[in-house]
């Protein structure tokens, strides 16, 4: 057997660089919909970073942003991603819109977002880094602002998320 015997029905990957914890601005390269190997639904988001604070995505490098549509959270992700780019309030993000965006029309090719990630610990106890998206206009001070609320807990228009009472010291 050769090592290339099943070239044939290999499907061919797009992994990527993903989105680590920092701010950004990014350009999109464009916006997709796919079929997991494991048949889940998905979106891409395939990103040209402008600006960055983590060295590990440098201005010029491309990264992803990736949903699985089987996770609880997925609509609510790609909702408030539409929202932001589009400068729209969520309660607009309807059926359409969403479906023409990850068409093959990419019709957001060309558009700036920013972008603030941060790591979030995981009822398991591992790093899932949070993406929030948040309009180009709204500038770096817009983007800082919402790095601040996202990572204490609190959401624009929703209150904020109390700490968890520290643990008593041990007698």
């Amino acid at each position: 057997m050769g090592m290339f015997d099943k070239i044939k029905e290999a499907s061919v990957t797009e992994g990527g660089q993903y989105v680590l914890p920092g701010m950004y601005r990014a350009q999109i390269n464009y916006c997709k919909q796919k079929t997991t190997r494991k048949g889940i639904g998905m979106v891409a988001v395939e990103l040209r970073v402008l600006e960055s604070t983590n060295p590990d995505r440098p201005v010029g490098s491309d990264m992803s942003w990736v949903v699985t549509m089987d996770k609880d959270a997925a609509m609510g992700n790609v909702k408030q991603f539409i929202a932001a780019v589009m400068g729209i309030d969520p309660k607009e993000v309807d059926v359409p819109g969403a479906e023409m965006i990850f068409s093959e029309a990419n019709p957001l090719k060309g558009k700036f977002i920013r972008i603030s990630a941060f790591n979030k610990p995981t009822k398991e106890g591992k790093d899932f880094t949070r993406v929030w998206f948040v309009n180009d206009s709204e500038g770096a001070t817009g983007a800082l602002k919402a790095h601040e609320n996202q990572s204490s807990g609190k959401v624009e228009g929703q209150p904020t998320i109390p700490a968890p009472e520290p643990a008593a010291p041990a007698a």
